[in-house]
Order: structure tokens, then C-alpha cells, then sequence
């Protein structure tokens, strides 16, 4: 289930630095380097399974606010679960923040009514410690009195301690699902154990996400600052290439235990019964972890989402096109790459060895495999297939270019694919696979902007160049669809089986508008495949087939499209043999 959150407020206020800071371990110095955020880059991040966040960070510079409530209104402000509105506290045009942040509220009112509002008071350590909860006081009620009839929660922040977790902490709070359950389970297991206090952390961030207290604690903001403390000493633990996994501190009068529990969270235990040996209380842990990984089945399966078939992403995904913050650094991505490499020659090399000896220099591959170059799009593993059984041809956005554009451009890759594929290996199926979030086409969603698409902007960006050569037919045809209020169906002319077929695009309407245009994107490559002579006599002899899938990266599925349904439908338990009976019909 994934949960919109938009990050707001005006350029320079520090939304891209905490948001570094909190989802891809930054540490606070390290933000200065950070670019000014242009227009809306995307983040997602996954807590407690199948929970994952959609993080829009919004540019703040004046032409972009004025374009998110002009143009970009109904797209950024629908669907929204949480709005978070950062204020630079030395602001010196606090009337235009404020101008602004009910320009936000309007349009939030109108296309998500029910989002929860909360306020940053930012930069907090740049007021004197005499006058920051004066400051804060008055900065509260002027935004509570601006946010009626909504409610808004208001929190200080600063990048340089600890307040910036408690506040995402409450923010991630109220966005799990069946949390209370949760909490009546951490309370139990402090009772069975003796524990004054049990924390539950999400694994990548370290942000509070429940707890419960026995005894009472002077110290209000103790989470927030021990999940600061870890979460410095975890990013220093993998500077020395070494995996933070369990720590222990004690003294004569208290004891603490961190510790991974399920495989999103760590345990944080407090003790003042010195008596109890630590073995007890690891061992408590350990005889929990299975009760609550049944927990987060629970809320899961409360929240209606699928359990995923492939768990591709573990922690955090920051996708992007470049400009995400995301710092592997070059030696942790290569131990990575090498240690994969290891893996691989103690598990997987045998069993790959025995496939390359049985096709040995004589593939006889079934198909040929058309999808992007996204990282996040593993084809053979989602599709379980094995050495020799496709060609698999990956490019920005799944695009096969038009016929027509075939002698511009006589180096082009994917015309010799299917040559080679299909003419010279007698293969006879064409599969093309688009995917949720493409960074591809979300940058075609934007080229309707003719300045955007321009000719000198094409010269200096060889993605809009390629884009504009070969995927304006799908926004053309994306295009249509938006003139019926995305509920008509649309009409695509191929030389497949059908000659002609027709789509409805997202008639649940489950996706985004760029997903959409995905989803549109890939139909029409099936139109541009059977535009070349070459393959014309094997498709009208039935002798070739051209499919089209759809992946969502965020929950595993894998979509269909189906002629007889008309569009793309998944493909799982309820449809599969449908969907076997419909290729046996149409593509045997």
C-alpha cells in the first residue's frame, strides 16, 4: 500500500537536507552539498513490509509553487495522505511562506480533504536557546488560526539534533496501519520481560515507529535523541564496512539492548533490574521476533495489499533521475558488487554452468524481451526464466522506435533485435514489459510543455532527443485518453492476431497519471513493432506474437494485457488460467 506524502515549502527552507538526512543517511555537514530540488523529485520508502511512503519533495522556487497550483494542481494534491509544510524560521518573506502555505491548504481541501497537515518550524539552532520557545509558540498559533478548518500539528526541527526525528517519527506514526496493535504487543512483551521501556525502530531510519513505558521518564525526548545517537553509529559502523547488527550498554544500576527483531525493525529493551542476566533478555528477544513478524503479516493484510511474489527492495528506494541524494560512494557500490560476485560463485555458478552446457554454443531462445534500463527491473527473476530462454533488450522507457524512423537511424539497437531474434533465431514471441514510476515517462509526461521540449533543450539532453524522436505517439495517445476523463478506451492498430485491438487504461483507476501514460507507452510499442516489413508475413500467418506486460515495482505484481478483458489484468491465482485459455486461443 503505498501512502502519498508531499514535502513542501519555500526554496532554501531545508526540505531535501532532512529528507537526505532521515531516508538516505546523510549525515548533517554533508547536506551543504546538496542542489536546490527541481521541480518534484521522488522518493520511496518501504516500513513494515508492504507500507511504502511516496515522498514528493517540491521544489520551492516561486515558477515551480506557481505551476503546482496552475497546471500540476489536480496531480500533486490528489490522493494525498500527509502534507508536510516546512517554514525557514529567519525567513524575511514570511508573508509569502504564509501566502503559500494556504495556497497548499486550498488546494489540499479541494483534492484531499482528508490529509493530515503537520507544520516544520525549521533551522531552529539559528535562534537563540532564550528565544526559541517564544518563537515557536507564536509561529504555532499563527499557522493553527491560517489552518481552519484543518488541523495541523506543528513541530521545531533543526538538522543539527535530534528534533528533526522526533518529528518524522510522529509523522511515520500515524501512517502505519493497525499500529495498535502493535503497541499492546510491545507492552506485553515489557511485562513478560520486566522492561521499563521497549522501543521498535524501523531498520533504515531509525525512526520511533512504537513503544510503550512502564516506568515513568523525566527525559520526554529520549526517543528521538537515542535514535539520533544509533543512527550515527550505524552510519560509522559502515564506514568501516562493517554491518551494525546488536549493541549492549551497562552500568551497576541499568541496562539497554539493541538488536534486529523482524526484518524491518530493531528492538531497543531497557532494563533497571540489574539481577536479570543478559542471556534471559536476548533470548526473550529472540522467542519474540517470530510473534511479531506475525504482526506485520496482520497489518499487512489489514492495510489490503498483496504479499509480494519477488521482494525486490529491502530498505529504502530513491529513485530519480540523478539528483536524488542518494551516496553509495564508490567503495561501498564495488564491496557490494564483489561480495554479490562471491555469492554468487558459492550458490549460484553451479547450477548456471549446467544451463550454459545445455544450450552450449546453440541457444534456442522463445522470445524476445523488450524493457527499461530502470535498475529496479530484474526481468529474468521476476519471470523465473534461464540461460538461452530470451533476448532481452533494455533502453530509456521500453521504447521500440517506428519504422519510419529506421533510416535516419541505422545503428539503432532494437530494429537489428528483432532481426536477429526473430529472422535469424526463428523466435516467435515479442514481449514488451513497461513498469510503474518510470523515470523515463514521467520526463515525457512533462515534454507537453513545448518550451520544456524544446529544440535547444533536446540538443543538451540526449534523453528528451530520444523521447521526442520516438515516444511522442504514446503521449499523443495518452492524450485522447485525458480528453475522456481516462474512461474511454482507446484504439490501437497492430498487426498482431487481431489486426486491431482496443485498451481501457486503469479503469480502477489504481495509478497515478504517469503510470498511465506508461501503461499507454507500452501498447503503443506493439504498434510501432509490427510497423517493420520484415516481421509483416510472419505476423499475418500467425507465425509471430507480440505481448505486452506491466510491472509495478512497488508491490511484485505483474499485469497482462489481455484481449478478451480489454485491458491489463494481473496475473495471479484468480486469472491465471483465464489468461493460459486466452494465449492457447489467440497466440497458439
Amino acid at each position: 500500500m503505498k501512502k502519498k506524502v508531499l514535502l513542501m515549502g519555500k526554496s532554501g527552507s531545508g526540505k531535501t537536507s532532512m529528507r537526505s538526512i532521515i531516508f538516505a543517511n546523510y549525515i548533517a555537514r554533508d547536506t551543504r552539498r546538496l542542489g536546490a530540488t527541481i521541480d518534484v523529485e521522488h522518493s520511496h520508502v518501504r516500513f513494515l513490509g508492504n507500507l511504502v511512503l511516496n515522498l514528493w519533495d517540491c521544489g520551492g522556487q516561486e515558477a515551480f509553487m506557481e505551476n503546482y497550483f496552475a497546471s500540476q494542481r489536480d496531480n500533486i494534491f490528489r490522493n494525498v495522505e500527509v502534507l508536510i509544510y516546512v517554514f525557514d524560521v529567519e525567513s524575511r518573506e514570511l508573508e509569502r511562506d504564509m501566502h503559500y502555505y494556504q495556497s497548499c491548504l486550498e488546494a489540499i481541501l479541494q483534492n484531499s480533504p482528508e490529509a493530515k497537515i503537520f507544520c516544520l518550524i525549521h533551522k531552529m539552532d539559528l535562534i537563540s536557546e532564550d528565544q526559541r520557545d517564544i518563537i515557536f509558540k507564536e509561529r504555532e498559533a499563527d499557522l493553527k488560526r491560517l489552518s481552519r478548518p484543518l488541523d495541523c500539528t506543528c513541530f521545531r526541527t533543526s538538522i543539527w539534533d535530534e528534533t528533526l526525528y522526533r518529528a518524522w517519527s510522529s509523522i511515520v506514526y500515524m501512517l502505519i496501519p493497525n499500529v495498535k496493535e502493535l503497541e499492546n504487543s510491545l507492552q506485553q512483551f515489557a511485562n513478560i520481560v520486566d522492561a521499563d521501556e521497549v522501543l521498535l525502530f524501523e531498520k533504515a531510519t531509525f525512526l520511533v515507529i512504537s513503544h510503550c513505558q512502564r516506568k515513568h521518564h523525566r527525559d520526554v525526548h529520549r526517543f528521538e535523541k537515542v535514535s539520533n545517537i544509533i543512527k550515527q553509529f550505524k552510519l560509522s559502523c559502515s564506514k568501516l564496512a562493517a554491518q551494525f547488527q546488536s549493541m549492549e550498554v551497562r552500568n551497576s544500576a541499568f541496562a539497554a539492548y539493541i538488536d534486529m527483531f523482524t526484518s524491518n525493525t530493531y528492538v531497543m529493551v531497557c532494563m533497571s533490574d540489574p539481577q536479570i542476566p543478559s542471556e534471559v533478555t536476548l533470548i526473550n528477544i529472540r522467542n519474540a521476533r517470530k510473534h511479531f513478524g506475525e504482526i506485520r503479516k496482520s497489518i499487512e493484510l489489514c492495510a489490503n495489499t498483496w504479499p509480494l511474489i519477488l521482494m525486490l527492495f529491502d530498505e529504502i528506494l530513491l529513485l530519480g533521475d540523478g539528483k536524488q541524494p542518494v551516496d553509495l560512494g564508490d567503495k561501498k557500490i564495488m564491496d557490494k558488487l564483489l561480495k554479490g560476485i562471491m555469492k554468487y560463485r558459492y550458490k549460484v555458478k553451479e547450477g548456471m554452468v549446467k544451463q550454459f552446457l545445455e544450450v552450449k554454443d546453440n541457444p534456442k531462445p522463445k522470445a524476445v524481451f523488450f524493457t527499461c534500463i530502470d535498475s529496479r527491473m530484474l526481468p529474468t527473476r521476476f519471470t523465473q526464466t534461464n540461460v538461452g530462454d530470451m533476448f532481452i533488450v533494455r533502453n530509456a522507457g521500453n521504447i521500440i522506435p517506428h519504422s519510419q524512423h529506421f533510416l535516419d537511424e541505422l545503428t539503432t539497437n532494437e530494429p537489428a533485435a528483432l532481426e536477429l531474434g526473430c529472422i535469424v533465431n526463428d523466435v516467435r514471441h515479442i514481449i514488451v514489459c513497461g513498469h510503474s514510476d518510470c523515470k523515463a515517462i514521467n520526463l515525457l509526461y512533462q515534454l507537453q510543455d513545448s518550451e520544456f521540449a524544446s529544440q535547444d533543450n533536446r540538443r543538451i539532453s540526449p534523453l528528451r532527443s530520444w523521447l521526442c524522436t520516438h515516444a511522442l505517439p504514446s503521449l499523443e495517445k495518452f492524450q485522447q485518453l485525458e480528453l475522456t476523463d481516462y474512461s474511454k478506451p482507446l484504439i490501437f492498430q497492430a498487426e498482431t492476431p487481431l489486426r486491431k485491438f482496443v485498451a481501457y487504461i486503469d479503469p480502477e483507476n489504481k495509478f497515478n497519471i504517469e503510470d498511465k501514460l506508461s501503461q499507454v507507452n507500452t501498447l503503443q510499442q506493439l504498434q510501432n513493432i509490427a510497423s517493420y516489413g520484415f516481421l509483416k508475413r510472419r505476423l499475418e500467418t500467425h507465425q509471430l506474437h507480440i505481448h505486452a506486460l506491466w510491472f509495478d515495482i512497488y508491490t511484485g505484481e505483474i499485469y497482462y494485457f489481455s484481449r478478451g478483458a480489454k485491458q491489463f489484468i494481473p496475473i495471479d491465482e484468480e486469472n491465471f488460467e483465464k489468461l493460459l485459455q486466452e494465449v492457447d486461443k489467440y497466440y497458439s
